[in-house]
């Protein structure tokens, strides 16, 4: 059994994690979109480069700042507002079953149900669906055995 309260940095790490592959197709985007615009360059094609070459350089302040200013208000924001981040919730598992429990209520889901697992070094994230997860943070689990149990039934989930 795992227990512990979310914080508002937890909740945040779950969020950029969540973002991750977003956040490297933007950046992949905005750097085609500057070569493009550097080879329009080559050609003679000014105008046409300077929009191509503009426009990748705005998509990337634009991710940036979303990732980097935006979000983190937004969570900090949205983290005060709900309640039950305040109180501690705790997770126990068998082969079966995912069991979560906090002052607000009580879940029980066969692993089965869960679509999929991200990790990162702080936090798993367990997917419902592709936009619906639950983030359990690394440091609620006592042991590295503990987390090995965890993470060896999660990864069956969606199976």
């Amino acid at each position: 059994m795992i227990s512990g309260i979310v914080t508002p940095e937890d909740h945040f790490t779950a969020q950029f994690l969540h973002r991750r592959e977003v956040t490297r197709r933007s950046y992949v985007i905005c750097g085609a979109m500057v070569a493009v615009g550097t080879a329009c360059f080559l050609f003679g094609q000014l105008i046409v480069g300077w929009a191509f070459v503009g426009g990748g350089i705005g998509c990337a302040i634009g991710e940036f700042a979303t990732a980097r200013i935006f979000l983190p208000r937004k969570v900090r924001r949205l983290h005060m507002q709900q309640k039950e981040f305040a109180s501690e919730v705790a997770y126990k598992w068998d082969a079966e079953y995912l069991e979560g429990r906090s002052s607000t209520g009580a879940s029980k889901r066969p692993w089965k149900n869960y679509f999929k697992l991200k990790e990162s070094e702080s936090v798993f994230l367990l997917y419902q669906t592709e936009n619906i997860f639950e983030m359990i943070p690394k440091t609620w689990f006592e042991s590295d055995a503990q987390m090995d149990e965890f993470r060896r039934n999660a990864q069956l989930a969606g199976t």
